[in-house]
């Protein structure tokens, strides 16, 4: 009753190219949302928060080089390409993927919201650990 219900009140659309790398057998739910929200761009980088008003610094916290926008942070367009398919490693890479989304967005929040900041090279030693 709830499954026909759901359809018929569902907004159908296109599949997009990058579902896969979202949706897949054995993800962690909290980095597949983080990742979904990054490529839809609603994270709120803070190129997001200046076009909303913010006065803030726009530069990337991590870097301090370029402009924090979701392209900077997440190559995208590298793991459509590439991470495609069922096997074991595919499903390894997406896994660590989408960890390294999560975990830019977390230490990006950390570098915003607490006293504990890391270096760029702290965060790709963390990122590289977990994979």
């Amino acid at each position: 009753m709830v499954s026909r219900i759901w359809h018929g009140i569902r907004k159908k659309s296109e599949k997009v190219p990058w579902s896969r790398l979202l949706w897949f057998p054995f993800r962690i739910p909290k980095h597949s949302v983080i990742s979904w929200l990054a490529i839809q761009d609603r994270l709120p980088t803070k190129v997001r928060l200046i076009q909303g008003g913010r006065d803030i610094d726009g530069r990337c916290k991590l870097c301090f080089e370029e402009q924090e926008t979701r392209d900077h942070q997440h190559e995208l367009m590298w793991a459509m390409r590439r991470l495609k398919g069922k096997a074991l490693i595919t499903i390894l890479l997406k896994l660590g993927w989408n960890d390294c989304i999560y975990g830019i967005w977390k230490e990006r929040n950390n570098e915003h919201f607490s006293t504990v900041q890391m270096t760029e090279a702290e965060v790709l030693i963390l990122e590289e650990k977990k994979v």
